[in-house]
């Protein structure tokens, strides 16, 4: 079994272990027998020391049933099963529980691991040390309002606070804490007072005041998911305290508060985008009514660079199903500009024949899908301003918005240049059109250089190694980076912090696979310093239904040897 950080590591990664309540679960009376008994054998295995002859023996839908025969006539315990993780989430009521400790003991260590979670409600001061006798599962502290001591938790990675009711947490000496639903009522002041250096909210009110983290010493890493983001407030906390890193995956999106965040501190790594609770498949499944769209429309892009019918075409292609028992038409479609900012947002954008809503006379027939082409006779795509649009349609008794990208700088072969691979696909160089010459030179250096050695695999032989010196090596890495920039990005990887010498090197990293595409936008820029984003276009290639946008920032400062970045990573 995995032991917990790793654990862990994969679920923060993958952003799916947001609360046991998530998971398509299965209730215990609804799956197991109140009359399915326990042979000598099972319960030997359990309370014994015949995890061997369990492991033999015992499937892991039988070890399950066995933990729930154990733990269900225990006052305090209960519990339920995680179907798709083949495991179990246990809520022990610690003011109902004699000896929780005594109970955990008489479970084998093997048993222990298959409880993925761990839920502690009505604590107050009672000892949890407990709670270290389970290696794999998730702790969450539901609805604390206590003086518990949580030093007496050895697992140095995460806990988790599921409806916080303002608990003392100065003791907490885990790396990372994690809070679920957190209302904002009772203040963040005792974390001040830990070491704790990765901070995780999810499902937070829009009344959180997140400026006590200005005061947490060894603060690291932020990431905010489901809730309203005051944009200006935590530009003050991300100028004032020692974040490094921001992800934002907010209800209330707008490329204009993504650029507040940047400005306010366009070295640190910021990712800032939308928060989407439900696909819209499954809102289909709802109504019966839908429309899905292309990613981004392209104006002009060639045609025979077109690689995926939803991401790379020249028109916007609509796919309406009607899952209902009557035929439905689509009588009108708008189309507005959208950056977030409500001056904006209800401002429609003309189509060719000078009307804000252009009529149609489009019919559906009852459980089948039909395709519709928005192209370049109809609207004018190459005449707007690029970025995020919506386009809404009066399709049967309902109107029908989605999200999808207009991107202008592909059309021109000035801002490209394109080169086949040695497996004999395009790809491209990407040079950002509001960027000076000498800016765009080093932006496609420092995309070569990310890409070649700190991008998926970050890799340097023993042989190479052998060949070059320090120096040598950082040669092109400081045509396009601040030297501290460099060391950043080198030191204690590819350079010995001891020796300064170039070491051997390997390490792997991935690429998003629902990414679609990018958008560059300048943030801000004088004679001295540029900022630009990348509005990244998130889809999933099996479901076009569900479009997103995520924005990461870059940074480049003027030095006496000419532009440099100090921020900058691959977009995708």
């Amino acid at each position: 079994m995995l032991n917990k950080k790793i654990f862990m590591s994969t679920a923060l990664a993958a952003m799916v272990c947001l609360s046991a309540c998530t998971h398509d679960e299965i209730e215990n009376d609804e799956t197991v027998s109140e009359t399915t008994g326990i042979t000598s054998a099972a319960v030997t295995a359990i309370d014994g020391d015949s995890a061997e002859t369990a492991d033999n023996y015992y499937s892991d839908e039988d070890v399950l049933k066995l933990l729930r025969e154990y733990f269900k006539d225990r006052n305090g315990f209960s519990g339920r099963y995680i179907e798709d993780e083949y495991g179990y989430e246990l809520t022990v009521d610690i003011g109902k529980c004699s000896d929780p400790d005594e109970v955990f003991s008489g479970l084998d260590s093997e048993y222990l691991t298959y409880i993925r979670y761990l839920r502690i409600v009505g604590l107050q001061d009672e000892d949890i040390s407990f709670i270290n006798r389970l290696t794999n599962a998730n702790v969450i502290i539901e609805d604390y309002s206590g003086n518990a001591d949580f030093s007496v938790y050895d697992d140095d990675w995460m806990l988790r606070f599921d409806n916080y009711m303002g608990g003392s947490l100065n003791t907490v000496k885990t790396e990372s804490i994690w809070f679920d639903n957190y209302s904002g009522e009772y203040p963040l002041n005792s974390l001040t007072e830990t070491e704790i250096e990765n901070f995780y909210f999810n499902d937070y009110s829009k009344n959180v005041d997140f400026s006590a983290l200005k005061d947490c010493p060894n603060i690291k890493v932020v990431w905010l998911r489901g809730g309203i983001l005051d944009a200006e407030a935590f530009a003050d906390v991300l100028k004032n305290s020692g974040i490094e890193q921001l992800t934002a995956e907010v209800t209330n999106y707008s490329e204009a508060d993504g650029d507040t965040l940047m400005k306010a501190a366009p070295t640190k790594k910021i990712s800032y985008g939308m928060y989407t609770e439900a696909t819209d498949r499954e809102k289909l499944h709802d109504g019966g009514l839908a429309v899905c769209t292309n990613v981004e429309v392209i104006p002009n892009f060639p045609e025979e660079n077109i690689t995926d019918i939803w991401t790379h075409r020249s028109s916007l292609m609509c796919r309406f199903s009607n899952y209902t028992d009557e035929a439905k038409t689509a009588r009108s479609v708008t189309i507005m500009r959208d950056d977030g900012l409500v001056r904006d947002i209800n401002t429609p954008v003309a189509f060719k024949d000078g009307s804000l809503t252009h009529e149609l006379d489009f019919t559906v027939n009852a459980g089948e899908n039909a395709d519709l082409d928005i192209n370049g006779e109809m609207f004018d795509f190459a005449s707007c301003e690029q970025g995020t649009y919506k386009i809404f349609f009066d399709f049967g008794d309902r109107t029908i918005e989605q999200r999808f990208f207009i991107s202008l700088d592909y059309a021109s072969d000035d801002y490209w240049d394109f080169w086949e691979t040695s497996e004999g696909s395009n790809t491209y160089d990407f040079k950002p059109s509001f960027m000076n010459a000498e800016q765009r030179e080093v932006f496609s250096k420092a995309y070569s250089v990310t890409r070649d050695w700190f991008w998926c695999s970050r890799y340097l032989s023993e042989e190479e190694a052998a060949k070059l010196t320090a120096d040598e090596f950082l040669a092109p890495i400081r045509e396009v980076f601040t030297e501290d920039y460099t060391m950043q990005k080198t030191l204690g990887f590819y350079i010995n912090e001891e020796t300064g010498e170039l070491q051997a090197a390997s390490g792997d990293g991935g690429t998003n696979p629902e990414y679609q595409d990018g958008l560059f936008f300048p943030v801000y820029s004088d004679e001295n310093e540029l900022i630009f984003k990348v509005i990244e276009i998130h889809a999933h290639d099996s479901d076009p239904f569900r479009v997103w946008p995520e924005e990461e920032n870059f940074h480049m400062v003027k030095t006496e040897n000419g532009w440099r970045f100090d921020k900058f990573d691959l977009w995708y």
